[in-house]
């Protein structure tokens, strides 16, 4: 029988003892480094949530701060137009106002729902939006079609490819003005001669619709970014997100999916020739 020797078992003892003893500090480290992160994930949480509920407070005020002038504006409008106070052609024009004041305090009232929606309620519960399946596919063609005017008088092509049988969770309503929203800020930047791209897809569980032009950019045509912010919350009310790309006009917006997309074989893609190139 092999006898090891005292000293030679103390020194692998010994050794054992401080390959543990370095294990643990290891382990310590790593634990207090997940603790770190742990806490400035909640700390990023934390801050994401406060911004997003400082974004809505904002916009609900400026809601509120806007009404009281429209509300003005389209009263002083009306009184202006009753009969022989004014000619036609003012007439006319004060009516074109009182439907554009219409239009804006339509848009501020719908910032304020969806504000109200992203809003905690007190005691942690979250507004939810409505459950209603939405053919993501028709409500697309629908909007596209709607712009075909504007792209028109741009002298802007339109380039569309869009899966069928895309569906998502929510309220119809809300997400109309989202893609409206997105498709008229698409159409304000894109330039005379340029080509606008609309494609819907289903990857990975989520919608995902791209808004891009390819050609010159209307650098004249700003507008205001009222219609960006709003598609953007409401697409956070409905669990998706909106990415704005490298230049104006360019969008990824995406939704959570409620039916799997057809696969190979199964069905087509709505190509560009299904619409009027204009």
């Amino acid at each position: 029988m092999f006898d090891i020797p005292f000293w030679l078992a103390a020194l692998f003892f010994l050794g054992a003892l401080l390959a543990a003893e370095r294990m643990r500090r290891r382990l310590n480290d790593c634990r207090r480094s997940f603790d770190l992160v742990r806490k400035e994930l909640e700390a990023s949480r934390a801050e994401i949530a406060e911004a997003d509920r400082l974004r809505s407070e904002l916009l609900s005020r400026i809601g509120s701060v806007l009404r009281r002038p429209l509300d003005s504006i389209k009263t002083v409008a009306e009184e202006v137009s009753r009969p022989f106070e004014c000619p036609d052609w003012m007439k006319e024009q004060l009516q074109i106002l009182s439907t554009e004041v219409e239009n804006i305090s339509s848009f501020i009232n719908l910032i304020g729902e969806i504000s109200s929606v992203e809003a905690p309620r007190p005691g942690g519960d979250q507004a939810r939006v409505g459950a209603d399946t939405v053919d993501l596919e028709s409500l697309l063609v629908d909007v596209v079609q709607s712009a075909s005017g504007r792209l028109a008088e741009k002298g802007v092509s339109l380039a569309a490819a869009i899966d069928p049988e895309i569906t998502v969770l929510g309220e119809e309503r809300y997400l109309r003005q989202a893609v409206q929203s997105l498709v008229e800020e698409a159409v304000r930047h894109a330039g005379r001669g340029s080509i606008l791209q609309v494609d819907l897809s289903s990857m990975d569980g989520h919608a995902r619709l791209m808004l891009d032009h390819r050609g010159p950019s209307d650098a004249g045509d700003s507008g205001t970014a009222l219609g960006t912010e709003l598609a953007r919350q409401i697409l956070s009310a409905h669990g998706g997100r909106l990415i704005e790309g490298s230049h104006k006009g360019q969008f990824t917006a995406s939704l959570p999916v409620l039916e799997r997309a057809p696969g190979p074989g199964e069905g087509g893609s709505v190509e560009s020739g299904d619409f009027q190139e204009v």
